[in-house]
Parts: C-alpha cells; structure tokens; sequence
C-alpha cells in the first residue's frame, strides 16, 4: 500500500507500485520519478525533456535547478512511427 503522503498520477502508478516502497531514499525516489517521467515524455514527443525536483519536509522546501532528462530516440518505433499503424491517422 502506497503511504497517504504520496501524489502520484495515472501513468505513474505503475512505476510507484512496482518501484516504489516506504523506504525509499530521496536519491531512488528522485530516479524513479526520473524514470516515470522518461516515459510519459516518449509517449508525448512534442514535451520537453527539462524537470526540476523538490523536496518537501519540515525543515523547508528545496527546488532544484533545472535539467534534461537523458533519453533514447533509436528505438525503431519512433523512426518510423506509422509502421503497422493500418488505418491510423
């Protein structure tokens, strides 16, 4: 079970249940959420690939500068995205 501090949405629900635990550090929580936003930007070619994390605690809050996510666009699926693609747009 997810803890109730935790605000995740849609298509990152299966990377949080199936990488996410109670214990995480804030280093693999940031590379999870790394990993989560990776995919949504695949699924979304016209996003930008820039991210800033915060951390939220009762000390205070910390935002961090601004950075590329790195990513991969070999992947034969988005050289040449209608193969296969019968009757699509």
């Amino acid at each position: 079970m997810l803890p109730l501090d935790l605000v995740i949405t849609l298509p990152a629900q299966y990377f949080v249940k199936n990488g996410g635990r109670d214990d995480l550090t804030f280093e693999e929580g940031v590379k999870l959420l790394e990993k989560c936003m990776r995919n949504l930007l695949y699924r979304d070619r016209s996003a930008v690939n820039k991210v800033q994390m915060a951390k939220i605690t009762e000390e205070g809050m910390t935002i961090s500068q601004p950075y590329s996510l790195k990513t991969c666009w070999d992947f034969a699926a988005f050289k040449n995205p209608t193969v296969g693609a019968e009757g699509s747009w």
